[in-house]
């Protein structure tokens, strides 16, 4: 793991400045620092490998890693290249078109000293995240919390993002809570020269079905994957692998074979994973490695996690994942992790709707929609949802499958107006799908937003508190390209998801664990939040005159109460308000 920093100007004692900025993401590499500045630019990485950053008449930055070296030093004429070589050589080749051929997870900085240009790229799924200013000078860095450090940057929120934020349970835009910071999207380079910033779009999410046999599909994921975890493996002396009761994480081990494998569980039996993990451990003769989280451990360490999140993210398994990372950190330097599964070989449930009560989409879309419309201006009951989403196209009410508040809630609970609709964020992913099949539009949807603004996100935000490497072996280009040309068929059925990845595993994988229904790294809050430990905590907090500020506050007491007194199941909406206004009040109210 490491954190790259740098800013444009021309003023003096840059030396300082870059230091600073550096410290402030010091935690994702403290090993190794490279720091370099002249009269234009200052530029500084931390890293936990010896980096050397100058090539020629090139500066590097790299936070990730290439993992088609050995096919590309044939192409570059290259003898066992490091990735610093392979960028810097595949970028004289390529130009600015070199992302196009690097398989990995990177994010990397690129400063032409001869002709001053400034280039960068983010991999194509976003594992590494890269983040950037432009306003009188340009700055970019790994963590907001960097570019906050500038000297004279103005910290100030972003009221826009919140209503996307209380559909989405993530920051779903390009810009930040951070007014004047963005995030660099997956698939994107940028070019910065003489003040002026061009970003530039390299990847896109294309689904091409292809007519071949289920047994070649098979055979053609298992090589990839297989590949995948190989070159995610290689020269990694200690590493290890989350494992949950899924056939992700469970197809991941069996390929690598760790020495040690994590688990996290609860003393609540039905969403304990634990014993299903060791199980296949066990068979696998790997060292099983497993933390219980207590609701109090859970509740406790919102804070510090929330302190070190430049935005929030309120997935319940966030906080989870915090006490896998630190297992995990204690034992190996580098863990593999399964994300990018269910996006790539359609593994979500709400996919499956598609095919569910098949009679009712033979009716007429036109009279579906008219009972859509009756629908949706009645009061609200069970199955309402039904009817009102089989009458609308996918691109109308496809927002991903765990979505909280709906556009029209969020403004009867917010006491702030937003510039940012949900349709502006939804269309710019839809608009490029033209042609696509409603599976095809779904999975694109969430590749393209809950995979890196959610899931990457997380494991990258909290592996890097313990300067953990983190790998995911299928959030690779080469097995995509796999999964993109899978037909519908092969991939879900009224009762079973993932079905040409699930019979892929089979090769290595007993059966009764290929079949196993997905859990989903399922946490108690739903229950616990009706406790009174996180009851009378999460009251106190809507409670304050910053709640009170944000949102409309006799409704939020309300939301919570009712779930308390078991009147609505509103655990969802209660736990990503009780997020906000504590990552709010740590990043915005002094002392």
């Amino acid at each position: 793991m490491s954190g790259i920093v740098g800013f444009v100007n021309k003023t003096k004692n840059k030396e300082k400045t870059i230091e600073i900025i550096l410290n402030k993401i010091i935690h994702r590499g403290p090993k190794e620092l490279f720091f370099y500045h002249d009269k234009n630019i200052a530029l500084a990485e931390c890293s936990m490998n010896i980096h050397q950053g100058i090539h020629d008449n090139f500066i590097l930055l790299l936070d990730g890693n290439i993992f088609n070296k050995d096919e590309l030093a044939k192409v570059l004429k290259l003898k066992k290249p490091t990735d610093e070589e392979i960028i810097i050589k595949g970028f004289k080749k390529w130009q600015y078109e070199l992302p196009k051929y690097l398989r990995g997870n990177f994010a990397f900085i690129l400063w032409d000293k001869k002709n001053k240009i400034l280039y960068g790229a983010r991999d194509h799924f976003g594992v590494k995240p890269l983040y950037y200013s432009h306003n009188k000078n340009f700055i970019f860095a790994s963590e907001i919390k960097a570019i906050l450090t500038y000297p004279k940057f103005k910290k100030e929120f972003n009221k826009d993002v919140l209503k996307p934020f209380l559909t989405f349970n993530f920051n779903p835009c390009d810009e930040t809570f951070f007014k004047g910071i963005f995030t660099l999207n997956p698939g994107h380079y940028f070019i910065y020269q003489n003040n002026k910033l061009t970003i530039t779009k390299y990847y896109e999410y294309n689904f091409k079905e292809e007519n071949l046999k289920k047994e070649e599909f098979i055979n053609l994921i298992s090589d990839s994957i297989e590949d995948s975890v190989d070159k995610n493996i290689k020269e990694q002396q200690n590493f290890g692998s989350f494992l949950s009761s899924g056939i992700d994480s469970s197809y991941l081990v069996s390929l690598a074979k760790p020495e040690k494998a994590f688990t996290v569980g609860y003393e609540e039996q039905k969403y304990n994973e634990i014993e299903y993990a060791k199980d296949l451990a066990d068979k696998l003769n790997i060292k099983h490695i497993t933390s219980v989280i207590s609701k109090k451990d859970y509740l406790n360490i919102v804070p510090k996690i929330m302190d070190h999140f430049d935005e929030p993210i309120a997935d319940p398994a966030t906080i989870a994942l915090y006490f896998g990372m630190e297992k995990a950190s204690e034992e190996v330097d580098t863990i593999l992790s399964g994300e990018g599964a269910d996006e790539f070989f359609a593994g979500y449930g709400i996919y499956q709707d598609l095919l569910r009560f098949p009679l009712y989409s033979k009716i007429p879309f036109f009279i579906r929609r008219i009972i859509s419309k009756i629908v949706s201006s009645l009061p609200e009951f069970k199955g309402s949802y039904f009817f009102i989403r089989r009458g609308l196209k996918i691109e109308e009410w496809y927002i991903g499958g765990n979505y909280t508040f709906t556009e029209k809630e969020s403004k009867k609970y917010l006491n702030l107006d937003s510039n940012i609709s949900i349709s502006s964020i939804t269309n710019k992913i839809y608009d490029n799908l033209g042609g696509q099949n409603d599976l095809n539009k779904m999975q694109a949807f969430d590749i393209s937003l809950f995979l890196p603004k959610n899931f990457l996100a997380n494991n990258d935000k909290i592996s890097s508190i313990f300067a953990l490497d983190v790998r995911t072996p299928f959030t690779d280009t080469l097995v995509f390209d796999i999964a993109s040309k899978l037909p519908f068929k092969y991939k879900i059925s009224a009762n079973t998801s993932k079905i040409a990845l699930r019979e892929a595993t089979e090769k290595v994988l007993p059966k009764e664990i290929c079949n196993r229904k997905k859990l989903g790294f399922p946490v108690p809050l739903r229950e616990w939040i009706r406790s009174d430990l996180f009851y009378n905590k999460i009251k106190d907090t809507f409670n304050t005159d910053i709640a009170a500020h944000l949102f409309n506050q006799k409704k939020i007491i309300k939301l919570l109460d009712d779930h308390r007194e078991y009147k609505k199941d509103t655990f969802k909406k209660v736990w990503l308000i009780y997020i906000f206004l504590i990552w709010y009040e740590i990043h915005f109210i002094p002392n």
